[in-house]
């Protein structure tokens, strides 16, 4: 989801298992959504970052979850669920709402509010992370309520029985579809940008075995390029 609105919600802790008392801290809240239960004081360097802490003893690292990861590409700041080839990393529940995107000068705000430093971010968006990206909004419509971290390609494609488009027959738009996947799973390097998907964009869609009946716009297609949606209107343009 775009970062709309964010706040933080002041709160202090009752007495704690491990003896703390009173303890100060902050919620989260973006576009409505309970993203933290309990903001950190302060973060590290690396990328990875925990943004909901333990409330017991309100330590950083003190639990395996939390999570995101934060990337900075074409003005958009994203913090998305982790993707460590060979790590499993808990991600922080509120992404269970989706990948959340902020604006650049937006986040840039929120960090000085809180007092963090923007150290932790990386620029750019590798290969691998744009296919999880385009997984996750995948997941996200085929399995509303399933985790994204344990679902692959080849189990949504299970579920399709078809494609159909404005502009191709459904199987020229299943040819457009696992073409463009192949493009983007077997990439090694690639300038590519986030792009807002235009009214001229074509979709291909895939129609789903799900009950209720879902479709998934699984690939746009405008000027010759494929376009990966990532949610919220946006997409993964690759370069050649």
């Amino acid at each position: 989801m775009r970062v709309e609105t964010c706040g933080l919600v002041p709160w202090n802790s009752g007495h704690t298992s491990a003896g703390l008392n009173n303890i100060p801290s902050n919620k989260l809240i973006v576009n409505g959504v309970c993203i933290s239960e309990n903001l950190p004081d302060a973060i590290g360097s690396d990328n990875l970052i925990q943004i909901d802490i333990c409330g017991e003893c309100f330590t950083r690292g003190c639990t395996d979850d939390g999570y995101v990861q934060v990337f900075e590409i074409d003005g958009i700041v994203i913090w998305k669920k982790p993707y460590q080839k060979g790590y499993e990393i808990s991600s922080a529940s509120g992404l269970n709402a989706g990948t959340i995107y902020w604006n650049s000068a937006m986040y840039a705000s929120f960090l000085t509010r809180l007092g963090w430093t923007d150290d932790h971010k990386s620029i750019g968006l590798p290969i691998d992370q744009v296919i999880d990206l385009w997984r996750i909004n995948a997941v996200k419509t085929i399995f509303p309520l399933a985790s994204s971290r344990v679902i692959g390609f080849e189990r949504m494609e299970e579920e399709i029985m078809g494609f159909y488009s404005t502009d191709w027959t459904a199987e020229q738009s299943k040819e457009i579809y696992l073409s463009a996947k192949e493009r983007l799973l077997t990439a090694e390097s690639s300038n590519l940008s986030i792009i807002e998907l235009s009214e001229t964009a074509v979709k291909i869609v895939a129609m789903l075995d799900t009950n209720p009946y879902q479709e998934w716009n699984c690939i746009y297609y405008e000027n010759g390029v494929e376009l990966f949606p990532i949610g919220d209107n946006l997409a993964v343009r690759l370069g050649e």
